[in-house]
């Protein structure tokens, strides 16, 4: 038996909790159902609210470039120029914004 996702319900961001100055780190994006299937293409854009400092990640992500990762999940390289403590927020057509989980940078 297969299992379809349906249509989108929830956009999940999902950054790492910490980090060094200048690190790589990734950001991780994933479309999911009502029943919480990963949705495995995005037929819509990703726009990005960026905080100063973050680097890497683009202002938005067309679908072409978001299904170009395949399977659904989309990882996007960054890295944050400044201590302090960082969300990033993604917006999907027709969702609420969601902002990433809280990334605390400190200095090596």
């Amino acid at each position: 038996m297969d299992v379809l996702p349906s249509a989108p319900v929830e956009l999940v961001v999902v950054a790492p909790s910490a980090g060094d100055v200048g690190e790589a780190l990734t950001l991780k994006l994933r479309l999911l159902d009502e029943f919480y299937n990963g949705c495995s293409q995005w037929t819509e854009p990703v726009t990005f609210d960026v905080p100063e400092g973050v680097e890497g990640i683009p202002s938005s992500l067309s679908p072409e470039e978001l299904n170009a990762f395949g399977g659904g999940m989309v990882t996007v390289p960054f890295s944050i120029s400044e201590p302090g403590i960082y969300a990033i927020t993604a917006q999907y057509a027709g969702l609420e914004p969601v902002a990433s989980n809280p990334t605390q940078i400190v200095v090596e």
